[in-house]
């Protein structure tokens, strides 16, 4: 039995060397080949986002120089630097810099700083959001509705902008004159000023806790957005290039593809009218199909019972043979 053993044993060791080299070589192969496109998608996808933030930069960075003139060079500064101090990439602060552009210039004045307006804006955005564990752009939001009139938004995080506040704060502050009622600049002006005020417990949070992990990953996603934008841009002005040169191609292409549209419209319409008369011609044979049907269901109920025999009369020689195998 020892020599029997020994050959079961090489028997088996050969089966599982043939598995690893035959069937477990192609899976592995088959494993190489699925991480090696993942891999390749990975890359592509990368690609495609990269190419879309630059794109996405751009047109951020034109809607600043048009919206800010002359100021666009610091506010461009700012969100240069906005990923570590914001948790904001330079996309998304360009972005709040343009909404928040009607209300810097009746808040500063006309010649004012209205660098510096954003600025502390947008940095006491940061903080609010630090500490009410919200995304940036959603607090700064929340800042633009209350500079704007809308005091529910900020309500229900405490800060209260209602008229009868606004009022108190422009005159305990000298903004307007007592007793006429306040321009919209200088309802803006007192909006502004009580928000900074109402929101001052929350300053410096951010930067306070950067290492915090929710505000590391803010920061973080800001970086890396700025990286694909980065990398995305040699690709945009690629892409910017191929897409002027197909122009010509897609003009040219145009009058052709319809002209041989209109070479087959003719075809196509004769198809469908052949397609009701094909239909009628196979009506006739749907009775034919449902009795051959009958006739197969006929034969199942017929052979069923025929086999069911079968295998019960083989089951006592099953049982028979499985203890000797």
């Amino acid at each position: 039995m020892g020599g029997v053993n020994n050959v079961g044993k090489k028997a088996g060791a050969d089966a599982g060397k043939g598995f690893k080299g035959g069937f477990g070589g192609a899976v592995k192969g088959v494993g190489a080949l699925i991480a090696g496109g993942l891999a390749a998608a990975g890359v592509s996808n990368f690609l495609k986002d990269s190419v879309s933030q630059a794109s996405d930069l751009s047109e951020s960075l034109n809607a600043v120089a048009v919206t800010y003139g002359d100021a666009s060079d610091g506010i461009v500064a700012l969100g240069e630097t906005a990923a570590n101090r914001l948790g904001l990439a330079a996309t998304d602060f360009n972005s709040l810099a343009v909404q928040f552009a009607a209300f810097g210039g009746n808040i500063v004045g006309e010649n004012g700083d209205v660098v510096g307006f954003l600025d502390d804006l947008t940095t006491r955005s940061a903080d609010f959001a630090s500490v009410m564990n919200l995304d940036v752009a959603e607090a700064a939001r929340v800042f633009q509705s209350g500079l704007a009139g809308e005091t529910e938004p900020l309500k229900k995080f405490g800060i209260d902008l209602s008229a009868a506040a606004v009022d108190a704060y422009a005159l305990a502050n000298g903004i307007g004159e007592s007793g006429k009622p306040l321009t919209e600049a200088q309802k803006q002006q007192a909006r502004y000023g009580a928000l900074m005020e109402q929101t001052a417990k929350t300053q410096d949070d951010f930067s306070n806790t950067s290492d915090s992990l929710a505000n590391a990953q803010r920061i973080l996603g800001a970086n890396f957005d700025n990286m694909k934008a980065q990398v995305g841009g040699p690709l945009l002005n690629a892409f910017a290039t191929l897409t002027t040169g197909l122009l010509p191609v897609v003009e040219t292409m145009g009058p052709l593809l319809t002209g041989v549209i209109e070479d087959l419209a003719p075809i196509i319409a004769d198809l469908a009218g052949q397609i009701p008369a094909l239909l009628e011609s196979f009506l006739p044979m749907l009775p034919v199909i449902g009795e051959l049907a009958g006739i197969f269901l006929e034969l199942a109920a017929d052979l069923l019972p025929i086999f069911v025999d079968l295998i019960m009369a083989l089951m006592p020689l099953f049982t028979e043979l499985v203890p000797i195998i």
